[in-house]
């Protein structure tokens, strides 16, 4: 394993200026990457070791890792300094800081001036945040909600959100409507209908609402990132790799851009691409499933299958709650002719998710091979009313008397 992560990061050395112009900041992504762990020691290590970085962003994330391990004095110095480099910056993370030191006052101060700008949490996430209980009962604290601090279009966004995130999407759907002319930017407003239609799997209505906000402002990683994520479903994987190009070439420092690239050039036969994220990605994070599965992946498609079979093991041996996980080492197994490991995994795919159509297919190819007929057409029956076109045909020259 470790020799193979080695030849694919001596690759990345060559590839990676290529894909993205040398731009990332990889002790930016590293520091990310350890956050995102809650590994907080490792993070302020990797960002001591580039002293003259001095930015919001590098700010904002030593910020977070004392505030997060209770050292409050030391979460503030920081903020202070990152918000005085921009201002309103870290104007919310200072407001917590302070609450946190049971200063309502300055507390208070600090939520107004956030408050008062344009990038602002919504009401209901400010009085749910932990961290502002211990002033919560304070007269400063009952102040500052005396003013309305959100505009009708604010309002209608933070509601639409919500319902889209507890997918109550024919509500959205009619909310919006009602709303159209009230929200603002146009940009917000086609991003909130594609998520929607996402949400109700009509790939092609969030394909036109997606591109109406990238028509409006095509400088929002995010929109490209739904793009692809589109493009992915209706199977259009070169254009979701040029979309996830694009997200990167706005924002090359957000790691979880690369290992979506690797999957869809690793689907578009980017091989190259896709070798040079998960090198870079394996950086970041060398033994997280979604690592070992999209190595696996890539080594299937290039037709490596012992080492697919490799790094399948080693993911399982990680976690063995995913089916999916069970059915690509299956189907590697079955093109290898390991046909006992590939009963295996998809005894234990099926066990987790019965109604995995591949799954059935697969199985049914499985039982074909031990000639053990009857269960065989079972489980091609099942993937026939999964939607499984390839199984309905096998059923048809194999199972019908």
């Amino acid at each position: 394993m470790n020799k193979l992560i080695g030849i694919i990061s001596f690759i990345f050395l060559f590839l990676f200026g290529q894909t993205v112009g040398q731009k990332a900041d990889l002790t930016i992504l590293k520091a990310k990457a350890y956050l995102s762990q809650k590994k907080y020691n490792e993070v302020l290590q990797v960002l001591s070791q580039k002293q003259t970085l001095q930015s919001v962003e590098t700010f904002k994330i030593k910020g977070l890792c004392f505030y997060e391990t209770g050292n409050f004095i030391n979460a503030l110095t920081i903020y202070l300094k990152a918000d005085s480099i921009r201002k309103n910056s870290c104007s919310y993370e200072i407001a917590r800081c302070y609450a946190q030191m049971n200063q309502p006052k300055q507390s208070s101060n600090w939520l107004i001036q956030h408050l008062s700008g344009n990038n602002k949490r919504s009401e209901f996430d400010i009085n749910t945040d932990k961290a502002f209980e211990i002033i919560s009962a304070t007269n400063e604290w009952k102040n500052i909600w005396k003013k309305e601090w959100y505009t009708p279009s604010e309002i209608e966004k933070t509601a639409i959100n919500a319902l889209i995130k507890h997918e109550k999407f024919t509500e959205a759907i009619d909310r919006i409507d009602k709303s159209r002319n009230i929200i603002t930017p146009k940009s917000e407003l086609n991003a909130l209908e594609a998520n929607i239609y996402i949400g109700i799997k009509q790939w092609n209505l969030a394909l036109t609402s997606i591109n109406e906000a990238i028509e409006s402002n095509n400088r929002n990683d995010t929109y490209y990132a739904i793009k692809a994520e589109i493009l992915m479903m209706k199977g259009d994987f070169k254009g979701a790799v040029d979309n996830l190009t694009h997200a990167i070439a706005i924002n090359t420092n957000e790691p979880g851009y690369y290992i979506q690239r690797a999957n869809a050039a690793i689907l578009s036969e980017n091989y190259a691409l896709a070798q040079s994220d998960l090198a870079l990605y394996g950086q970041l994070y060398p033994q997280a499933p979604e690592t070992l599965f999209q190595l696996g992946k890539l080594e299937a498609a290039k037709g490596n299958n012992l080492n697919a079979l490799d790094y399948y093991s080693q993911l399982l041996q990680i976690d063995e709650s995913n089916p999916v996980y069970f059915i690509e080492r299956a189907e590697v197994a079955y093109n290898s002719e390991k046909y006992e490991l590939a009963d295996h995994d998809l005894a234990l795919a099926l066990d987790l998710n019965p109604e995995m159509e591949k799954a059935n297919l697969l199985k049914g190819k499985v039982r074909m091979y031990f000639m053990d007929i009857e269960t065989a057409c079972f489980y091609f029956e099942k993937a026939i009313k999964l939607g499984n076109a390839e199984a309905l045909k096998i059923y048809n020259e194999k199972c019908r008397k």
